[in-house]
Order: structure tokens, then sequence, then C-alpha cells
């Protein structure tokens, strides 16, 4: 009888290797080529491909190496560990809010630059109008130069 742990893990594994058939069925016709040729190409049986693509076996290294290359895509992604970009896993939830973090970061970036460029141009506006000197419309567009420079990381 299998522990809970030993459990978890066939099952995470039965899942990667599910979704590593999708993404190689997905690969190959986007390059429209059938199980057939891509089997030839491999120097392995149809039946045998087609168990990779329909999650019923898993492919060894030398496989996925080739697939690789002939897709022009990294073992990562064939092994459903990267989408767009994005790792992904067993952990995935983690991997999520770190997404939706930088995400909200870069919102919040994009809205601060925002405001500090509607202030600098209100600064700049005043300045042409006298109500500040060119010296301090200077100092407002420096200072807005230098706060868009550190959100950006320059």
């Amino acid at each position: 009888m299998l522990d809970k742990k030993t459990k978890e893990i066939l099952q995470r594994r039965a899942m990667r290797i599910e979704q590593s058939g999708k993404i190689l069925r997905y690969l190959r016709k986007q390059k429209k080529i059938t199980q057939v040729d891509l089997a030839r190409q491999l120097h392995i049986s149809q039946p045998t491909y087609a168990g990779y693509e329909n999650g019923h076996r898993e492919p060894g290294t030398t496989i996925l190496t080739e697939l690789a290359d002939f897709y022009d895509v990294s073992l990562d992604y064939i092994s459903g560990r990267v989408y767009d970009g994005w790792l992904t896993s067993p952990f995935s939830s983690i991997y999520a809010e770190e997404k939706q973090a930088v995400i909200d970061m870069h919102d919040h970036a994009k809205k601060q630059c925002k405001e500090m460029q509607n202030f600098s141009y209100m600064i700049m506006e005043a300045c042409l109008h006298g109500e500040y000197t060119t010296e301090q419309g200077e100092d407002a567009r420096l200072a807005h130069r230098k706060y868009v420079d550190h959100i950006l990381g320059k």
C-alpha cells in the first residue's frame, strides 16, 4: 500500500506526462507534421510516439532532447514546466502568486510614472505662465526623470 506522499508524487508525475503529451501534440500540429513522419525522424514507431502524445508513455531524455531541438523549444517547455515564460509545476499556485505580484508592481509603477508625468507637465505649464521660475520647472523635470529611472531600475 502506498503512503500519501508517494501517491501525490505519482499523481503529479501522471499530470506532468499528460501535460507534456498535450504540448507535444500542439507543437507537432503547429509544424503540420504527422505522427508517422515525426516517429520516423526519431527512429521510433508511430504507436510509441502516439503514447507520448496521449500521456500513456514517457519519452526518455534522448527523445525529449531531440524533440526540443526539432521544435526549437526548451526541455522545460516540452516537459510542461514553462508556459508563456512562467514556470508551472505542482507548485504553480506559488508561481501564480509571484506572477500576480510582479504584474501588480508593474501596474503600480505605471500608475506612479503617469502621476509623476502629469505633475511634471503641470509644473512646466506653470513655468510657461510665469507661476514658477524656469529653474524650479527644470528641478521638477529632473526629479521626475530620476523617479522614472528609479522605477525602471536604471
